[in-house]
């Protein structure tokens, strides 16, 4: 194999080899070598060894598939029988959404082309299709799998058998974790040889805001043998197990794939039984609008930071290294002229060195309190002296309240500012940390996700101050205060903020929010229908911040008054329909201030003579010498 790492942007300017030998097995890996071996070696063509082909995500205004996604040798070799069927074998590090085309030519032949989407619909579904020459109308098959994976390479494989079914699966030996197959066998016989698939075609799927380039390397084309055509007439079509490539996925995660799957499973069964056609079933008729979304969203991994550093162990190192390297807890230890450049940095800017104060967390308590999800009096940190068991719980009635470590809550007290916040702008704020999803429950609520209950832990006493339970004298004003330490609440130390311009806001806009560890509660049960009205002071032309919701420089004033200042404008400078203008009765003195004959000739007599002044020497005045 050739030690050159070759990287392209488009399988029609890869290089392909044919003259190569697969040597098929039952139950191991296939093996690729460029001489003849074994009586049961097949001829193949392969992409050259040591190339990567990078693939960008599909466009639709060009149609998606084009003569980028093929080559005239990737294909079935010449000396194979086209009869016998097709056998491709590939690696990718994708996200999601790896396609592979079957064609009868070496481009996308509408009607005539298999389609098999690897990681469809945000990496839960792997898709089959043959797309009709009807506007709209398919012929395809779907099966709940989660068989990508942007950390690791995947190996796949892909067959269309002499009998006209198509099969799908993982690993390097076909036939085995076979994830679905199609049965296009009606289509098949009335199949001319002419149409008969040859060629082979990679593309990127994926759409929308999140699609990811993938990557592709050692694709393998040949036909079907004997063996593996025989195991794959006698495998049943249907009930094929799910398959999971990603061990390390969280027990939600796993668990939701897992309902996803018993619920397409019973559609299947249903349409099968009355003879009607299978529509995959909504994540949201079985699971909550945050789990479906999150289902659906694919979102991409953290780093997991693998020690609870909360331990009694941990905190000891922590104190050890300290007193060795002389590290202080408010401050680093660092040189002077770095010191130096710190402290300027947060006399220029002090809000973004400065922890906000503890006292700012019951700001705004009348505008967002009510908007506030405070933990069920089971979870708190301090318990109060009643606890009822008359609670408004998200969750099904039969499940018990408790703490979800890997996300934290967050619940933001400035609501014209955070309006304008989005995902991205969050995902930064908490960047230090491998934040993987933010999980919206409202304008002012969401839960960000981490990949272990360690990493929440480390942005929670990293980017928040523990708040004084009870509340602080300076803020209990009012008798119904509520006492957020106990709940288990803190206060941001700085407020996120926004990263770039867009049409929901302007960049620069912060906003000051509190957060917890989040609770089983914490979950959005349905979509909303309908969208809240802007709070106080929001706008997304200008720059907001603590305080937006209560600035009336920027509120309209109303029509009725705007149109009295105009007319009595208007009304200001009326002229007579008999005389002149009003302003030209008055003298020039009514003009501009300092335009004026008068205010000119002041003006100069306040200045003191240069030595050089030419006009410091005249006698005469200064307007007598002016043409009036």
């Amino acid at each position: 194999m050739s030690n050159r790492e070759i990287e392209s942007t488009a399988v029609s300017s890869c290089i392909f080899e044919s003259e190569c030998w697969v040597t098929p097995h039952e139950e191991q890996p296939w093996e690729i070598s460029q001489f003849k071996g074994e009586e049961s070696c097949l001829p193949c063509s392969r992409l050259e060894a040591g190339t990567t082909v990078r693939i960008a995500p599909m466009t639709k205004q060009y149609g998606g598939w084009n003569e980028d996604h093929f080559h005239s040798n990737l294909r079935l070799p010449i000396d194979c029988n086209v009869g016998k069927g097709i056998v491709v074998l590939l690696e990718a590090l994708a996200r999601e959404c790896v396609a592979v085309a079957l064609s009868p030519n070496a481009d996308f032949v509408l009607g005539k082309t298999y389609v098999t989407h690897y990681g469809a619909s945000g990496n839960v579904s792997t898709v089959i299709r043959r797309r009709l020459p009807a506007d709209g109308e398919a012929v395809d098959a779907r099966f709940v799998s989660r068989v990508c994976s942007e950390e690791s390479w995947i190996s796949y494989w892909l067959c269309l058998t002499s009998a006209g079914k198509v099969f799908a699966g993982i690993g390097k030996t076909p036939g085995e974790q076979c994830i679905g197959a199609m049965d296009d066998s009606l289509y098949h016989q009335l199949r001319s040889g002419q149409d008969a698939v040859r060629f082979v075609g990679l593309s990127n799927s994926a759409l929308g805001k999140q699609a990811r380039p993938l990557k592709v390397r050692n694709v393998v084309v040949t036909t079907v043998p004997e063996t593996l055509q025989h195991k794959l007439d006698t495998m049943s079509i249907e009930n094929f197990s799910m398959i999971n490539v990603e061990d390390d996925q969280d027990e939600e995660s796993k668990a939701m794939m897992e309902a996803y799957n018993e619920e397409c499973k019973k559609a299947m069964a249903r349409a099968k039984k009355f003879g009607i056609e299978y529509r995959e079933p909504n994540p949201q008729a079985f699971l909550n609008w945050s789990k479906a979304r999150r289902l659906r969203a694919n979102p991409q991994k953290g780093f997991a930071t693998g020690m609870d550093i909360s331990a009694p162990e941990e905190l000891e190192k922590q104190r050890v290294r300290a007193e060795r390297f002389g590290i202080r807890k408010d401050k680093r230890s660092l040189g002077d002229a770095e010191e130096d450049i710190i402290d300027a940095e947060k006399e220029e800017n002090p809000i973004e060195k400065e922890p906000i104060p503890v006292e700012q967390a019951w700001d705004n308590g009348k505008l967002t309190g009510p908007h506030r999800i405070d933990p069920p009096k089971t979870l708190w940190v301090n318990l109060p002296n009643i606890v009822t068991e008359e609670e408004n719980y998200a969750t099904d009635e039969s499940e018990a309240p408790s703490l979800v470590p890997e996300k934290i809550h967050l619940c933001s007290i400035d609501w014209a500012a955070f309006k304008q916040i989005r995902t991205d702008d969050i995902l930064e704020h908490f960047s230090m940390f491998g934040p993987t999803y933010v999980e919206w429950l409202g304008e002012l609520s969401c839960n960000i996700h981490f990949q272990d209950q360690f990493s929440a832990a480390r942005a929670l006493q990293s980017l928040s101050q523990q708040l004084p339970s009870p509340a602080p004298e300076s803020v209990r004003i009012a008798d119904d205060i509520p006492d957020l330490g106990s709940m288990g609440w803190a206060l941001c130390c700085q407020p996120v903020r926004k990263t770039t311009n867009d049409r929901f806001g302007r960049r620069g806009t912060i906003a000051r929010f509190l957060l917890r560890v989040a609770a089983s509660t914490d979950v959005l049960l349905q979509k909303p229908m309908t969208a809240p009205a802007p709070p106080p002071g929001f706008s997304t032309k200008r720059i907001l911040g603590p305080g937006s919701e209560s600035d009336k420089r920027h509120e309209k004033r109303p029509k009725k008054r705007r149109k009295k200042a105009r007319r009595e404008s208007r009304d200001k400078t009326k002229t007579d329909p008999d005389g002149d203008h009003p302003l030209l009765s008055k003298g020039l003195k009514t003009g501009r201030d300092g335009y004026s004959i008068e205010d000119m000739d002041a003006e100069r007599s306040l200045d003191v003579p240069g030595e050089d002044s030419e006009l410091a020497n005249a006698d005469t005045p200064i307007h007598e010498n002016l043409e009036i």
